[in-house]
């Protein structure tokens, strides 16, 4: 009997074994590049082999919550459906993600703010903005670096502009910046933008890489001299899904869900256990979906990625606390597990921010300028809680940037070259709305000091108001608009109505612009005065003559004189001062020793 049912565990154990034992999924048909008009629907899927599947979606490298079916479909599709998708698919034997797909909606405006000292926004010019200005359209990703910025187009053209000293740009030449959008190669996916190096992949899942290579961070296995450039792009690595840049190091993962890091490492930020910087890419971690680097190019240096439970792990420098582990400690060169639940992350030169599944937006280090948006400027190294509702994050070098469910864009954190784009250079620590870009998908800002959106945007106009003093004539009186740019529409109100006025009197006149891309306005007063009721003169001594009038309150007369009344009489101004509230108006003219002279009031 013993031997009997040894037999069958043995047997039973066997077809256990068969029953469970699965193959790892693999990509059979991912899903392709979508061009819609808004109102469509938006249908992406996935063909797999393997057993038992399991699907999860992600947008822009953050979760897309109860999207975990073969096919994703969003109906009545908006511009903020635009953007970089892929799908991670899991069973028992593994995981696999699939490459990167272009999604255009509509066609969104690129907009940009902030510094532009190297041309880095992209609109022709190196004036610094603090409202948004039209950068491009037909852009469905991007980033922005150190002093440089990388977009891609609907038709994958990988486009740079900005600062271009160590080839940044990867168009081939060094040490000349440019103001406006160049080529730089085609068949693009995805893109990252460190302090002076830049990365970007392939529809095939080759890594290129191009700039800065001192501490190795392009992952070709040499080191470059200070200075010395790498202005055309090179491959170094395939299957690769997603990347991020730091400072001066490279994360990126691969279909297989491995995260891979070289360059800097002298604080950790590769989280493989040593501080000695790699000039070839090494194995991280397994089981990521998201990446982000932290740091400019300084010994600053943090990395952050998610797991595709959820979990959010930190690594590197934490002297202002960005990693989020409570502790003050210096830096960690191991990955330390921070926070659960997490859906989308960024990471500043020093601060995190984290959206979790509820909407929450969390935020950790360095505050000296109000980047954690939390109405204060004190560090923290426990993440804090300073906004919900929130789906999408971007954190620039010491400013912060979310989107809520709604499509609002909210910024906080410092602004002395306008990176809020808030029309100031005032920092804030709470976050501010900015309500003419609406609804908004926001770029990496990958420690930068300017931001780069796409959405639907409404740029700032100037409106000027003339013809403000006018004299009664019984008919509706409207004053005149101009704009710059030229030619827009103006809706006109007097006192709050829409109807010109005829009365003589003052008016509070707010002209507003009327058009779908440009906002503005301006606040100025009409002023039409009747004739004087009366105009008397007085001679208060031998040199001294008092001209009188009774009119319209605070209306600004005309004072005139002539020398004779033989037409044609040639009226010339004297001056021009309003009544006073009463409509009285006073004038006293000394030196009566001179020619005569005759005077007259008038009401325009």
């Amino acid at each position: 009997m013993k031997t009997h049912w040894g037999k069958l565990m043995v047997i039973g154990v066997g077809l256990f074994l068969a029953v469970t034992s699965f193959a790892q999924p693999a990509i059979t048909q991912p899903p392709t590049n979508q061009v819609l008009s808004v109102g469509e629907t938006l249908t992406l899927s996935v063909t797999v082999s393997g057993t038992a599947p399991v699907y999860q979606w992600f947008k822009d490298s953050r979760f897309l919550v109860d999207a975990t079916n073969s096919t994703l479909t969003v109906a009545n599709a908006g511009v903020t459906n635009s953007g970089t998708y892929y799908v991670v698919v899991t069973n028992g034997g593994g995981m696999v993600i699939s490459q990167p797909t272009l999604v255009m909606v509509g066609n969104p405006v690129l907009a940009g703010w902030g510094n532009n000292y190297n041309g880095n926004l992209g609109n022709g010019n190196t004036s610094n903005t603090n409202r948004p200005t039209s950068v491009a359209t037909n852009v469905v990703a991007g980033v922005a670096g150190g002093a440089h910025s990388l977009v891609i187009k609907t038709d994958g053209t990988l486009w740079a502009m900005g600062l271009n000293t160590y080839g940044q740009l990867g168009n081939g030449t060094s040490y000349i910046k440019t103001n406006q959008p160049t080529i730089v190669a085609s068949n693009v996916v995805a893109v990252a933008a460190g302090g002076n190096h830049s990365l970007f992949i392939k529809t095939n899942g080759t890594l290129w890489a191009m700039g800065d290579n001192q501490y190795g961070q392009l992952g070709n296995g040499t080191y470059s001299y200070p200075g010395t450039p790498t202005p055309t792009p090179i491959c170094v690595a395939s299957n690769v899904v997603a990347v991020a840049a730091g400072g001066d190091n490279s994360l990126f993962i691969k279909t297989n869900g491995t995260l891979w890091g070289m360059g800097n490492n002298s604080l950790g930020q590769l989280g493989n256990g040593t501080t000695i910087n790699t000039n070839r890419p090494i194995c991280v971690a397994s089981n990521v979906v998201a990446v982000a680097a932290g740091g400019a190019p300084t010994p600053l240096g943090h990395s952050l990625f998610v797991k595709l439970d959820g979990s959010l792990w930190s690594m590197g420098e934490n002297s202002y606390g960005q990693l989020g582990n409570g502790t003050a400690i210096l830096y960690t060169n191991r990955p330390i597990c921070v926070a659960s639940n997490v859906v989308a992350i960024a990471a500043g030169a020093a601060h995190s921010l984290f959206v979790k599944t509820n909407g929450t937006l969390w935020a950790t280090g360095y505050n000296l300028h109000g980047q954690l948006g939390n109405g204060t400027t004190i560090n923290t190294s426990q993440p804090i809680s300073v906004a919900s509702n929130v789906v999408a994050v971007a954190a620039g070098e010491m400013h912060s940037l979310f989107v809520k469910f709604d499509g609002s864009l909210w910024v906080m954190g410092y602004n002395q070259y306008g990176q809020l784009g808030i029309g100031t250079t005032i920092d804030t620590n709470l976050p501010v709305n900015l309500p003419h870009i609406f609804p908004a998908n926001i770029f990496p800002a990958d420690a930068a000091v300017h931001s780069l959106v796409m959405g639907i945007v409404q740029f700032s106009a100037s409106v000027t108001l003339s013809n403000l003093n006018q004299g009664y004539t019984g008919s509706a009186i409207s004053v005149l608009t101009g704009t710059t740019p030229s030619g827009l529409a103006v809706s006109l109100t007097y006192n709050g109505s829409p109807t010109a006025p005829k009365n003589a009197g003052s008016y509070t006149v707010i002209a507003t612009i009327n058009d779908p891309n440009y906002y503005g306005s301006v606040t100025n007063t009409l002023m039409i005065g009747s004739s004087p009721q009366s105009f008397t003169a007085s001679c208060t001594n031998a040199q001294n003559l008092t001209l009188q009038l009774t009119g319209t309150p605070n209306y600004p007369y005309i004072l005139q004189s002539a020398t004779n009344l033989t037409p044609p009489i040639d009226w010339k101004p004297v001056l021009t001062n309003p009544a006073d509230v009463n409509g009285n108006w006073s004038f006293t003219v000394s030196n009566l020793a001179m020619p005569n002279l005759f005077y007259r009031a008038a009401s325009q």
